[in-house]
């Protein structure tokens, strides 16, 4: 028993030696996908639109737009690109000769299937045909409930495209104002104030504390989790590495202030009192009286976690896709919406917080490990700025 004790406090203190060095590996390994993601995107995308024109009878007649030639009219063809849920969507609009959109197609998307499925399921595409340009800010089609931001995004990339066209034919596109969604409203004040709750939290103590902790997990679980749905996921980081959540106020405070704290003071008051399914299984312990426990090899687990969160950044980079490797349960937890594995793996985790508390967020969860390597550089930093003043 002695021996494995010893055995075990040897492998953590490796496993810890080697936290510095795996950290600047895995940082450059992130530029290098990133760097690379954008090159080859680049060459899929030019290679797209040639490997379209060849297929077809185009004309180029300016930069995204082109000319399709048929026996007894023309199509205008445009191109264009909008931010969705989890980054680009790029679409191709076919108008008619007479100015009217005849269809699109989504020439490539980074959204969540299940998400994107459901657009299929509502024939949301085919209400953009017959719209006549000068009518589709008033007549385009509604957003489908629970991919509301994937409609967006196509409404608006569809909105550039008339814009182009407008701009290349030299006629006046009326109602063409584009809407921002860099507004501060009820969503983005409630978020402030969870922050502010759980500074609070850290500061005071006893019963009071205790009221705080409650009334903010309560009000994560409801408004973040089911009525709104907005957690701080994997595709939203690599979304943010790739530059697309700047015209969302809400995450943009989410990110921000969640790492202006950790940075700050060190500690992770997202995960550990907003996160809405962290919350959720906190009163899922509550059932179970569930315990802090840690798994055998829970240092191995931990770098297990790290490792997956860093190989589905790297391949999000690398394929310009930010939600093509997203793991997180949250959408199925509050949503109900995902594939048939990851609503297994939400009903197993959750089933997990009966007797442990908050297992996803101590073993799988690629947020908390993604926050884990920026506490770790703050760390050393902090220990090496020490050691210079000495």
């Amino acid at each position: 028993m002695e021996s494995r004790k010893v055995e075990s406090t040897k492998q953590i203190s490796i496993l810890r030696r080697l936290e510095w060095p795996i950290a600047i590996i895995a940082i450059v390994g992130i530029l290098i996908a990133w760097f690379a993601g954008d090159s080859l995107d680049r060459k899929r995308t030019d290679q797209l639109v040639i490997s379209f024109m060849q297929n077809h009878d185009v004309e180029l007649l300016a930069q995204d737009i082109c000319m399709l030639n048929k026996e007894d009219s023309s199509n205008y063809l445009v191109f264009s690109e909008s931010v969705g849920y989890s980054g680009k969507v790029k679409v191709l609009t076919t108008y008619s000769s007479g100015l009217s959109i005849e269809k699109i197609d989504i020439v490539s998307h980074s959204e969540t299937y299940s998400y994107f499925q459901r657009l299929n399921e509502n024939d949301f595409f085919d209400g953009f045909t017959g719209i006549e340009v000068q009518n589709f800010e008033s007549e385009k089609p509604d957003a489908i409930t629970g991919a509301t931001k994937s409609t967006d995004a196509i409404n608006k990339a569809v909105s550039v495209s008339n814009l182009k066209l407008a701009e290349h034919l030299n006629f006046y596109l009326k109602n063409s104002e584009q809407t921002s969604s860099f507004i501060f409203g009820f969503k983005e004040a409630l978020l402030l104030i969870l922050f502010g709750l759980g500074i609070l939290f850290r500061i005071l103590k006893g019963n009071i504390a205790k009221l705080i902790k409650w009334l903010s997990v309560i009000t994560s679980v409801v408004f973040l989790g089911f009525l709104w749905n907005n957690s701080l996921s994997l595709a939203k980081i690599n979304t943010f590495l790739l530059g697309f959540w700047f015209d969302d106020l809400f995450y943009l405070i989410m990110i921000l202030a969640t790492l202006l704290i950790l940075i700050i003071s060190g500690r992770n008051y997202y995960c550990n009192g907003i996160c809405p399914f962290g919350n959720l299984q906190d009163l899922v312990s509550l059932l179970g009286n569930a315990k802090e426990k840690k798994l055998i090899l829970h240092q191995w687990w931990k770098w297990l976690q790290r490792s997956l969160a860093w190989i589905a950044i790297i391949l999000a980079l690398l394929f310009r896709n930010p939600g093509l490797t997203d793991f997180t349960v949250f959408s199925a937890a509050f949503d109900f919406t995902a594939s048939d594995i990851i609503m297994g793996l939400t009903a197993l985790m959750l089933l997990m917080s009966l007797f442990f508390k908050r297992f996803w967020c101590s073993y799988l969860c690629p947020v908390g490990a993604s926050l884990d390597l920026i506490t770790l550089f703050r760390t050393k930093t902090r220990s090496l700025w020490k050691r210079e003043q000495s």
